[in-house]
């Protein structure tokens, strides 16, 4: 989770974990064995962040669960500010019909 685009480097590791646990068949493993490998191999910043989240426990016992979690932490937020600014400077093109243009 390092470097300029953190969501995006989040996004290639957790492609990359999915295709791993298929192919090695750890996602026909019991939970506890997904979830401890899911948490060594996060990386120390990952698994960090992952142990300061204020989540319910429960997630903490399902890759799946876990995933959310961070992905949920490296989304970035909206800037609902912007994006009503956004929205509001926009310009019907002459061709574009009015579903096209909301």
């Amino acid at each position: 989770v390092r470097g300029d685009n953190v969501l995006e480097n989040w996004i290639f590791f957790k492609i990359q974990f999915e295709n791993y646990s298929i192919a090695t068949g750890l996602d026909k493993k019991p939970a506890e064995i997904q979830v401890a490998t899911l948490l060594s191999v996060i990386g120390k910043d990952c698994l960090k962040i992952f142990t300061r989240l204020d989540i319910d426990p429960t997630k903490k016992t399902t890759t799946q669960g876990i995933l959310q979690s961070l992905d949920n932490h490296f989304q970035p937020d909206k800037n609902t500010v912007y994006e009503r600014f956004i929205f509001g400077s926009a310009n019907q093109e002459a061709h574009e019909s009015i579903d096209q243009y909301v």
